[in-house]
């Protein structure tokens, strides 16, 4: 079976890779890493064996794509002097509540909700994050960053759904396939 091992940004997304760990019975396992200077990037990458791939995750509400390759193309040179496996890059549309807009279902499930928005291209709001907590905060609940919340989702996420609404985890089912 393969194994891969996630840089991610935060505590959302280290929450919803633990949930998509379970869903597609696949070992991924996330560490978030603070910082985006390529040394550190491959310190974090190095000192870890045993995963097929490597994958340097990244949020575009952060950096534009142009830093993101930069970073990446940086930290793969520096991993290719170490013999590591393969190295891939994930960039997710803004950030990870976009994947979670995909499926208002799930949210309303987690947080014992009524929204009744349907958000058609998750991936095309600029700051998912305060989309997700207005749409709640309308509901009397309060969205709040955090592992246990995002792995809770992903639990309940329709994975369909949310592949044909957002690339960045098509992006992802094709590094890991």
């Amino acid at each position: 079976m393969s194994s891969f091992l996630l840089s991610v940004e935060g505590i959302s997304d280290q929450g919803a890779f633990e949930g998509l760990n379970t869903r597609l019975s696949q070992i991924i396992k996330s560490n978030q890493t603070n910082g985006n200077r390529p040394n550190k990037i491959c310190g974090y990458f190095k000192h870890r064996s045993g995963f097929s791939k490597y994958i340097l995750c990244k949020d575009l509400h952060t950096f534009p794509i142009e830093n993101i390759n930069k970073i990446y193309n940086e930290a793969k040179g520096m991993l290719d002097d170490y013999d590591k496996p393969i190295f891939e890059k994930l960039v997710i549309q803004n950030a990870i509540e976009a994947w979670f807009l995909s499926d208002i279902d799930a949210i309303n499930y987690v947080f014992n909700c009524n929204i009744t928005t349907n958000v058609a291209n998750p991936e095309s709001i600029e700051n998912p994050d305060d989309y997700l907590t207005n749409l709640l905060r309308k509901q009397g609940k309060e969205y709040i960053k955090s592992k246990e919340i995002s792995k809770r989702i992903m639990m309940e996420m329709d994975l369909g759904l949310l592949q044909s609404k957002c690339s960045s985890y098509q992006d992802f089912i094709n590094i890991i396939t």
